[in-house]
């Protein structure tokens, strides 16, 4: 029985650009990256079957699958490819070199170049949707690592752990405390009282999880926000300016063991 490709099913959602804080200059500027919907060869051969009525889908695999393997062996060979006038793949050297002989240039990788018809395509495209992405630190989940299942309350003295994004802590203007809560269940602006957790108090500081030993010092029944504040960025650099996250609202109880 013949193979049957799949249709093509139109990719969802809007081509989006994801704007991120450029840290080398001093003009809030942003650089951005554009989302990706990746289409794979079956889509491709079933797009181009439904566009041209009588072109057999097997034989547009057959004929794909002889072009790359005809690219993948001249490539082998060191020649550098026209890929069907999208561009030119070569090889290229990755990394440093500190020799002159040939076994010091070690293991080649292919490198692609757009021509200007890929190009030209290319900046016809409109973007739907601008996303700032933002740099904060992201508190996830908090919980006692003694009681991982009774979420929403630690107890003091315990070890607590919190997991999610860009948590690091690091940079001169860094610090995790516990804020407190207004009549109204709004975190306390006035810093002064918030309470901070003793920096050899943290032993795990990762960017995806932190762990300290909760302090003595808060209060039983008493309800607060975890804030974290680093300079440290998803990429591990240095910010400018500290930026600081806040968790859910957690409560301070007894240890019962």
């Amino acid at each position: 029985m013949a193979k049957k490709l799949n249709a093509f099913d139109s990719a969802e959602g809007a081509l989006s650009v994801k704007l991120y804080d450029s840290h080398f200059g001093k003009d809030g500027s942003c650089y951005g990256k554009v989302n990706r919907r990746t289409i794979g060869l079956e889509q491709i051969i079933a797009y181009e079957a439904e566009k041209n009525e009588g072109v057999s889908s097997l034989m547009l695999q057959h004929s794909a699958a002889l072009l790359q393997d005809g690219i993948l062996s001249l490539l082998s060979m060191g020649y550098a490819v026209n890929v069907l006038g999208l561009g030119t793949m070569y090889l290229g050297t990755q990394g440093k070199i500190t020799g002159d002989k040939a076994s010091d240039v070690g293991a080649l990788c292919a490198k692609f170049t757009p021509s200007v018809l890929t190009n030209g395509m290319a900046s016809k495209v409109s973007v739907e949707t601008v996303i700032k992405a933002s740099s904060v630190p992201v508190l996830s989940k908090v919980y006692d690592t003694v009681h991982p299942d009774n979420l929403g309350k630690i107890a003091v003295g315990n070890v607590a752990h919190i997991d999610g994004e860009k948590l690091k802590l690091g940079g001169e203007n860094f610090g995790l405390y516990f804020v407190p809560l207004d009549e109204n269940g709004a975190r306390v602006e006035d810093e002064s009282k918030w309470i901070r957790v003793k920096d050899n108090r943290v032993n795990v500081n990762y960017p995806q999880s932190l762990e300290f030993q909760v302090p003595k010092s808060l209060e039983i029944g008493t309800k607060y926000s975890i804030a974290v504040r680093t300079q440290i960025s998803k990429c591990n650099n240095v910010l400018k300016n500290a930026i600081t996250g806040f968790s859910d609202v957690v409560e301070i109880v007894e240890d019962s063991e």
